[in-house]
């Protein structure tokens, strides 16, 4: 039992955290979206009219994370198509240095803004 215990509270802190701050109010209703319908947007924003209704952040919770850059990614689509959103552009990272066992080590993160069309 003791071990289970020990096994789960490595675990726990082993993935991507996303915090999401709303931004503005939607031009539309919105309603879920799976992930894939979600456009992702790294060098320019859409040419598309759109408004901003919200920022998201995510980062890695710990050195014991396995996420790449793409998983992050993916998580960031995840959150956007569960909002409704159509799309995100990430806008920066957001790399963190902590320090861990085996020194510093680098948590990864991505900051993105979640697009809603006209």
């Amino acid at each position: 039992m003791r071990l289970l215990i020990t096994t789960l509270t490595l675990l726990s802190g082993c993935g991507t955290q996303i915090r999401e701050i709303r931004t503005n109010p939607p031009p539309r209703a919105l309603t879920p979206r799976p992930a894939t319908a979600v456009e992702v947007y790294t060098g320019h924003a859409p040419e598309r009219a759109f408004v901003e209704i919200a920022y998201l952040e995510a980062q890695q919770e710990s050195p014991a994370s396995r996420d790449t850059p793409a998983d992050i990614f993916a998580r960031l689509r995840e959150r956007a198509g569960a909002i409704g959103c159509d799309a995100i552009y990430i806008t920066a990272p957001n790399n963190r240095v902590v320090e861990a066992v085996a020194g510093a080590q680098t948590l990864l993160g991505y900051s993105a803004t979640c697009l809603v069309y006209r």
